[in-house]
């Protein structure tokens, strides 16, 4: 299923098939893009979600860029591309298994994942950059080409953030908490979920946590430009904030 929140009420969406939803993105039009921990993922048209094969299981996070295109991590060191009717794999040089793909453009695209590989693809190449840690990267988010964030999360070391100034990547906050995800308004207003109901917020010049009230596992967290925040959790766990 899909859920859609329509700003007052959530209502569920059934899907064909019997694949579990693991990720979304774009907006809710004919760039959104629903994948699978299968071979098959789900393309909003406009009036329904469609099925259609990958040619691959995906394993993290998707970002779709407003013209339609859609890059997910696929089997290890590959990433699955759609161009709005077909799926193709990318083979992109490391055997890592990606965990996540986001880009400021769809030819400034970072990809990252186990034991800290990190990718950048400048539209024809993709090209392994110092990530600065041997962890898994969980999400990558951004708010431009030289504003963009990282969440490492892993159950023997904790979590850590790491951030992309335009030149050099470098860890910027340390957990004893694995961290699952992040997302933002702006460079100066992101906010990382993981463990325990852990949240945190980068106010531009510090990270500190925030209270959620929770002690379940956070999957993952939006934040929409008019500044509310939502994140979600195991057994239909969604969290509203609001700025």
């Amino acid at each position: 299923t899909v859920q859609q929140y329509d700003g007052s009420v959530w209502r569920t969406v059934s899907l064909a098939g019997w694949q579990p939803c693991r990720d979304i993105d774009g907006a809710i039009g004919p760039a959104a893009v629903a994948t699978t921990g299968s071979a098959y993922a789900y393309q909003w048209t406009g009036s329904n979600w469609q099925r259609s094969a990958t040619g691959g299981a995906t394993s993290g996070g998707i970002w779709v860029h407003a013209s339609g295109i859609a890059l997910a991590p696929g089997p290890a060191g590959t990433i699955l591309r759609h161009d709005g009717a077909v799926w193709t794999s990318l083979s992109t040089g490391t055997t890592a298994q990606l965990r996540t793909v986001w880009g400021a453009s769809t030819t400034d695209v970072w990809a990252a994942g186990d034991g800290g590989s990190l990718l950048h693809y400048d539209g024809a190449t993709w090209s392994p950059v110092s990530s600065g840690t041997t962890g898994t990267i969980r999400r990558l988010w951004g708010s431009g080409s030289s504003e963009v964030f990282a969440v490492v999360g892993d159950t023997s070391s904790g979590g850590a953030l790491l951030h992309y100034d335009g030149s050099q990547w470098r860890t910027v906050h340390t957990t004893t908490t694995p961290l699952l995800a992040v997302s933002g308004r702006t460079a100066t207003d992101v906010f990382a979920v993981g463990t325990s109901g852990l949240i945190l917020r980068f106010d531009g010049t510090e990270w500190n946590v925030e209270v959620s009230g929770i002690t379940e596992t956070l999957l993952d967290v939006w934040a929409s430009p008019e500044g509310e925040v939502l994140a979600v959790g195991a057994r239909g766990l969604i969290l509203r904030g609001r700025r």
